[in-house]
Parts: C-alpha cells; structure tokens; sequence
C-alpha cells in the first residue's frame, strides 16, 4: 500500500491494498502504527520518541533539550533513522544500515552523510560523506563489493573528500550547530583515510531490501573503504560462478576476493561484446588524375567558329 503522510508521519491518504511493513520515510512499522528507528521506536501519532535520548542536550539550543524530541521539530528538512539524529537520509536502506552500525553509541564523534557544502561558490563541493569520524579523523566511503574499484568511487572518492575536509577545517568552515542542536567545531581535526581503528567489526544482518533471502555482510576493506555484499541465508545452498551481482559466498573476506580476482574470474556474468563490423573486402583502385570521358563528336550544321561557338546556320 502506497501513503502520503503528513511531516510528523501520520497517513494522509492510502493507494492500493498491497500490505508492507515499510512506511514513512521508508522505515518499517509495527501493527502498533510506532515506527522503528533502531535506537528507538517513533510514535508519528505524538510527533515524539517512546523513549528518551541518550544525548542530553545543549543549553544554547533549547530545542535539543526536549530529550523525546523528533528531528529537532524539524521533520521537513531532516529525518532520524538512526533514533539519534544524522545529517542527512541515507537514499540506500543497506548503506544506510551499515552507517548506523558503524555510529554504535558514539553520537558526538561519528558523522554520517555530512553535507559538505563549503564554497556556495563552487557547487561541486556539495557533497554527502558517508562516513566520518569528527574526533579522530577517519574518513570513509561505503561501496557494494563490485563498485569499490569503479570511477567516482571507493578509495578515490574517499581521498577527495579528506582533501575537501582539510581545507575546510583550515578555512574555518567546519564548525556551526548539527541537526540535533549540539555545537561542532572540527577545525582542529586532522582528516585522513579512515584505518579501521573505529570501525565495530564485520557487520551482519538480514538484508533490509530481501530479507529471506539474503544477510546484508559489511567490512572494513583497505584505508578509507568500507564494502558490503550479499550472502545466501541458506548455507546449503550454493552460488553460481560466475557470482551473481554482489553476492558472496558464506565467510567470505578480502583475501578470498584477491585470490579469486588473480585467478581471472569475472565476478558479474556480463553480456559477450557484440562483434565489430567487417568491412567488405574490397579493392580500392589507384588515385590519380581522373581522366576526361571520351565523348562522341556531334555533327553540328555549319561547324564552328573561332571560340569554339556553333556556326550561325542559314
């Protein structure tokens, strides 16, 4: 069933009587209508959470003291995913997952999607970290197992945005108030590919997207990368070679992906490349002046005259 919802999540209008457990802003929801935030569960009925937090607060900003508060009574801009706060949605519910995992309790230190818009000037800045920690200045990018070494992506994409974060802690751009309301200045900070010493271990879970038929797995893989992939929940069952898109085999690791990548093996089967072209064998003549086609001489009544022109006939 498809809903519209008002900010605070309570149903406008339904389309459609397919039933699913996903709902506003595309979490799952209980028979009790309370929506769940990992942390915490939302009540979009009070506009609040069931429980409180477990970040005080800070005195300058009222509204964070408000401990059962929602988004900072700011629903329209930000959403909670993680029953704390972030800086932005996630769009991937498996990325977004893993970022939550990877925060654990460490509310104050750990960033997930920061918008890194530092020079309105310059519009290429405008972009959202995966992950980072704001205390030690580890930096990483979240990518699917077969994405981690693609253009625009993984170590590459990390690196740029350790470049972007320390020249935005040495123009002073990296300070000001986060969702919640608490005060950040990271202009201290020393930002480098993350190292893994933060990172909570392999995560494990069922996938968000299917569920019965799939644990979501995560890693830390090489500095300032973090990838996941998919693997059969049933152990009995085996994968096919070549592996379908970012599935796995059970316990699987890096070492594993290594050897099977120095063997050779493609890990996505792709289509055979359509054959070029042939050109038809054929013998070009040579180039060379081209000569001037013989044409009949006409009889023309009275001849010609000087020029070339037709005798006037009489």
């Amino acid at each position: 069933m498809n809903g519209r919802y008002d900010p605070f999540g309570n149903v406008l209008t339904t389309n459609g009587s397919a039933t699913s457990v996903y709902g506003f802003t595309g979490e799952q929801t209980d028979a009790t209508g309370l929506v769940y935030l990992r942390a915490r569960y939302y009540a979009p009925g009070q506009g609040r959470f069931t429980t409180r937090d477990t970040w005080g607060g800070d005195d300058q900003r009222p509204l964070s003291l408000n401990r059962w508060n929602y988004t900072n009574a700011n629903p329209i801009n930000y959403t909670d995913p993680s029953g704390y706060w972030r800086w932005r949605r996630r769009s991937s519910p498996r990325e977004r997952d893993i970022e939550d995992y990877y925060m654990g309790a460490e509310l104050e230190d750990k960033q997930l999607e920061y918008p890194l818009a530092m020079d309105p000037r310059d519009a290429r800045r405008n972009k959202l970290i995966d992950m980072f920690n704001s205390k030690l200045g580890n930096v990483y990018e979240v990518e699917p197992i077969d994405d981690r070494n693609g253009n625009g992506h993984g170590v590459g994409q990390a690196q740029r945005y350790v470049n972007l974060l320390n020249e935005g802690a040495r123009m002073d751009w990296l300070y000001g108030f986060a969702p919640g309301g608490a005060i950040y200045d990271w202009t201290d900070t020393q930002f480098q590919l993350g190292n893994g010493t933060d990172w909570r271990g392999r995560y494990r879970a069922p996938d968000p997207l299917q569920p019965d038929q799939y644990n979501l797995i995560a890693d830390y893989w090489v500095p300032g990368l973090v990838v996941w992939w998919l693997e059969k929940r049933d152990s009995t069952e085996s994968v096919p070679v070549p592996f379908p898109r970012n599935v796995r085999e059970k316990d699987w690791s890096k070492a594993k992906e290594e050897e099977y990548e120095r063997n050779g093996r493609q890990w996505s089967p792709s289509p055979a490349p359509l054959p070029l072209p042939q050109a038809p064998n054929i013998t070009l003549p040579h180039i060379g002046p081209i000569p001037v086609p013989l044409i009949p001489a006409l009889r023309i009544p009275g001849g010609l005259i000087a020029g070339g022109c037709p005798a006037k006939v009489h």
